[in-house]
């Protein structure tokens, strides 16, 4: 039984040889996806945080938020 399964299975992939390629190609997409995430995450974690921004010489103008760094990560 199990002679006649791996001579089957060998005539899938005679007849199909892409069946063997197949899974390489979600583990790609997958790999990129990935390494977009991380490219992405680094972006945000590097902007810094939000802090409430209000304008000067403005009693009823409306907040707009302001990216800062942390406090003390970028001494120069």
């Amino acid at each position: 039984m199990a002679i006649a399964c791996i001579k089957v299975s060998s005539q899938a992939v005679k007849a199909m040889p892409s069946l063997l390629l197949f899974p390489l190609l979600p583990f790609a997409a997958t790999v990129l996806l990935f390494a977009y995430w991380l490219a992405v995450a680094a972006g945000l974690y590097s902007a810094g945080g939000i802090a409430p921004h209000f304008l000067a010489d403005a009693q009823l103008q409306p907040m707009t938020l302001a990216v800062r760094a942390w406090p003390g990560c970028c001494v120069s």
